[in-house]
């Protein structure tokens, strides 16, 4: 069986990716393959999220195996295992963000001849979303008047008062 996957990005509506792939290869075949179509690098960690159709989690499958080091990825196990017909998935591409892009089957199709063994990449609109966005605004506002001089609000301020210049 072959999947017509779609994938989405909720933030932009320009983004568009659908990819061919058997159903008998690995989620760790499918991350790869929408690893090269974004141009992201494939070592930064990543999940796929099975859903409903209300997007609630029904299983999460990590790139790294968290409990177990030295096993093989939860993603190393077939489509097939999971996906049918027209089930949906997240796929987590930023962890530290929680960005995710939507992902949907939306054809299934016999593969008669045997010809797709790898996936394949059929469409591809708008940008990609940059693989990791780093927010370093923590929501602290500064307090501080730049053209406040007297920092202490005291005119008396004076540092030996508070440091004795012998001991150092």
């Amino acid at each position: 069986m072959i999947y017509y996957i779609r994938l989405l990005w909720p933030d932009d509506d320009q983004f568009l990716r659908d990819l061919l792939i058997p159903d008998t290869l690995s989620f760790l075949d499918l991350h790869k393959a929408i690893q090269e179509a974004l141009g992201y690098q494939t070592a930064e960690m990543s999940s796929f999220i099975i859903t409903d159709e209300a997007w609630n989690k029904l299983q999460e499958l990590p790139l790294v195996n968290f409990e177990d080091s030295k096993s093989t990825s939860p993603m190393d196990i077939p489509l097939n295992t999971y996906l049918n017909d027209f089930h949906q998935f997240l796929y987590v591409f930023d962890y530290f963000s929680e960005r995710a892009l939507f992902g949907q089957i939306i054809k299934t199709e016999e593969d008669k001849s045997q010809k797709i063994t790898t996936p394949v990449l059929v469409k591809s609109e708008g940008n990609a979303p940059e693989q990791m966005k780093i927010d370093l605004d923590l929501g602290i506002e500064d307090s501080f008047d730049d053209n406040d001089d007297d920092l202490f609000d005291d005119d008396e301020f004076n540092d030996t008062d508070y440091f004795d210049e012998t001991e150092f």
